[in-house]
């Protein structure tokens, strides 16, 4: 009889919450996914309605893979728009700088993480370093200007008969420090390029799992591989979406009588991606509903609907990257301000006032450090004097702040981890059994 009481046990539903929420249900709803599907709406409407309103944005990539930053000066960026730097400034860098507060304010995070709170940090601020060493190399002795006149040489119609492999092998030998230089940065780059594919369909499915917890909706196996499946199948198009839109890159990598046939294969495959795990997920949701009798609540399933939006946005604008961008950002934001506000809350005198005082100091603070971080270095012109400009300077801290914030990320947001758990949902009130 006790074994038979103990399996019953385990087969009966958990227990809700009173409060399932992070901070309140439309909150929650409108940064998990609500209002980026709005406005990506409102975006897909202007686009088909008045198409002439995005004529002015240009993609250096999607439009003409041959230009180059010099000759974009007669065309207007996205980011330059005012309103976007400001976005940027009070949401994405925040986003970033937030995961440093949370890995960073919890003594018991910097034991438990090393690999995150020093060993990834220090290696890849090595590897910047490195960067900007060998680049103030390369450039005191000439090695630049000779890599670049090898490649000159190459590109003129009656230039040496040798092939692109041994003109790169040639420049590397007369030019090894800034080949080495570029190689790194190059590196950090691509690394920070894809891992963001696993961080962003990463993020929305903890964001699907959260919601489902809040609500007492555990998912069965199959039911997270259906789900799932979908947030795969979008990190799968966000590798297609960087390699078909760096087609002046594709067109060297492959010969180009055959690069159209490439490019066809990535967006069949993402028609594909969407063709076949829209419905998987749906099913998913539906089997999870019928098997416990309780609904799927809304706010589970819009990271899920986004992250499909999202992609299908950038394929049809891809200088929409930063709507992406500041949507990923908001849904991000709210949890590390509702550990902060857990934490705060153990304290004696925590009024909600007080506690609503601190939540804002420390976001003001955050947009503060993301300001320093990622807009400050692209206005310091000293920059030059390291023989390499603002913006790969910015580049470069950027592809460090990302990879690390990544990484960081993978290690302190594990629901399945109970302290986590504790940090990020001891505001939750069980429901009376």
């Amino acid at each position: 009889m006790a074994k038979r009481r103990k399996s019953t046990d385990r087969k009966r539903p958990p227990a809700g919450f009173q409060n399932p929420r992070i901070f309140t249900p439309a909150a929650d709803a409108v940064l998990v996914g609500g209002l980026s599907l709005i406005v990506i709406a409102l975006l897909l409407a202007i686009g088909v309605l008045a198409p002439d309103t995005f004529s002015a944005f240009r993609s250096l990539t999607a439009d003409d893979p041959g230009q180059t930053a010099s000759s974009m000066s007669d065309v207007l960026r996205l980011e330059q728009l005012s309103w976007v730097v400001i976005l940027s400034v009070m949401i994405n860098g925040p986003h970033f700088m937030a995961s440093y507060w949370v890995l960073y304010s919890f003594p018991n995070h910097r034991r438990r993480y090393r690999w995150s709170t020093t060993y990834m940090p220090a290696l890849l601020a090595g590897m910047a370093v490195l960067t900007v060493i060998l680049l103030g190399i390369a450039s005191a002795s000439g090695q630049e200007q000779a890599f670049n006149e090898q490649f000159a040489a190459f590109d003129q119609p009656d230039g040496a008969d040798s092939g692109l492999l041994s003109t790169f092998w040639a420049a590397c030998q007369q030019a090894p420090c800034f080949v080495l230089a570029r190689g790194i940065y190059m590196l950090m780059h691509a690394v920070s390029i894809f891992y963001l594919a696993w961080h962003y369909n990463g993020q929305g499915w903890g964001m699907t799992a959260s919601f489902c917890y809040l609500a007492g909706l555990r998912l069965d196996a199959v039911e997270r591989r259906l789900i799932r499946s979908g947030y795969y199948a979008m990190t799968a198009v966000h590798v297609g979406w960087v390699l078909y839109y760096a087609a002046g890159e594709v067109g060297v990598l492959v010969a180009p009588e055959i690069s159209h046939w490439v490019m066809d294969g990535i967006l069949t495959l993402t028609v594909l991606c969407y063709l076949v795990t829209l419905p998987l997920g749906v099913h998913g949701f539906r089997r999870a509903a019928r098997r416990t009798g309780q609904p799927v609540p809304l706010r589970a399933v819009l990271p899920w609907l986004a992250i499909f939006s999202w992609y299908l946005l950038i394929y049809i604008h891809p200088y929409f990257f930063l709507v992406l961008q500041l949507s990923h950002a908001a849904q991000y934001l709210a949890f590390p301000l509702r550990v902060e506000a857990n934490r705060h809350s153990q304290v004696a005198d925590a009024a909600p006032a007080r506690r609503t005082g601190r939540l804002l100091l420390i976001y003001l603070l955050l947009v503060g450090l993301g300001y320093l971080v990622f807009e400050l270095p692209v206005k310091l012109e000293m920059m030059d004097r390291l023989a390499i400009g603002p913006l790969e300077i910015a580049g470069l801290i950027a592809s460090v702040v990302n990879i690390h914030h990544y990484f960081a990320d993978g290690a302190i947001w594990k629901i399945s981890n109970p302290e986590v758990r504790g940090q990020l949902f001891s505001h939750l009130e069980p429901l009376a059994e």
